[in-house]
């Protein structure tokens, strides 16, 4: 009988096989197709985000993601593409076990927002079977509807053309029901607000003096990110990291 070697059981490809399953193959990692290889380098170090927009605090990503919308569409449960159950159990303990001996040392409460990605919660299971130490809330930042997002044009300077696009970029967006950060120039993503919902399920006596990892499924442009980090900071918690499962690469 043949068994895989022990280095494909950390560098795998993702694919999505003729009879629209998505399988996580373990017998072949070539370029050519979507990997999940652990970090990005052979000591399996996570990707580290840390900048102005995460206000200085670290987001690890363990995967990259560059290609395919379709498996990322399949894997969020957003397509008729199905997973293969067995790879797919492997591939959440697998990911479970790395969360907590690389990056949970030290938590003492992980918080995760209410998500349309039912992988995220199938992780945070998979995790509180090996951490039942630590306190998971889940829910804990919920996307407010497209409604009541608007544009901060009172905290920054901008001109009146570019407030007309700006708003006639969200109104359209508001008549098909459907928010898209990318649809705004970089530059002004600042101004978007009421993206999250402030009134959340965290109490202070969670969050104070604590030890915070705030887990997601991707990390994209790093903007709700942003939000929920600010929204953690408001309970003064000691620490915050954020993990998230992929991170998007160009």
């Amino acid at each position: 009988m043949n068994f895989p070697s022990f280095k494909s059981f950390f560098i795998e490809s993702i694919e999505i096989i003729h009879n629209n399953e998505l399988i996580f193959n373990y017998q072949d990692y070539s370029k050519e197709k979507q990997s999940t290889k652990f970090g990005k380098d052979k000591k399996f170090t996570p990707f580290k985000t840390q900048n102005k927009m995460t206000f200085g605090y670290p987001v690890y990503s363990i995967y990259k993601f560059d290609k395919n919308v379709e498996i990322i569409k399949a894997i969020k449960k957003q397509s008729m593409i199905k997973i293969n159950p067995q790879d797919y159990e492997h591939f959440l303990k697998r990911s479970a076990i790395y969360i907590t001996y690389k990056l949970l040392k030290n938590i003492d409460v992980i918080v995760a927002p209410q998500s349309s990605s039912f992988i995220l919660y199938d992780l945070l299971e998979e995790i509180k079977k090996r951490n039942p130490h630590i306190k998971i809330i889940t829910d804990a930042f919920k996307k407010n509807p497209i409604e009541k997002i608007e544009i901060d044009f009172e905290n920054f300077n901008i001109d009146d053309k570019t407030k007309r696009n700006l708003e006639r970029t969200l109104n359209k967006m508001k008549q098909q029901g459907y928010f898209e950060l990318k649809k705004f120039p970089k530059r002004f993503t600042d101004l978007i607000k009421n993206v999250i919902d402030k009134t959340s399920n965290l109490k202070y006596k969670y969050i104070e003096n604590k030890n915070i990892a705030i887990i997601d499924d991707f990390y994209g442009t790093g903007f709700t990110m942003k939000h929920m980090i600010e929204i953690l900071k408001s309970f003064n918690p000691k620490n915050i990291i954020g993990i998230t499962l992929f991170k998007k690469v160009k």
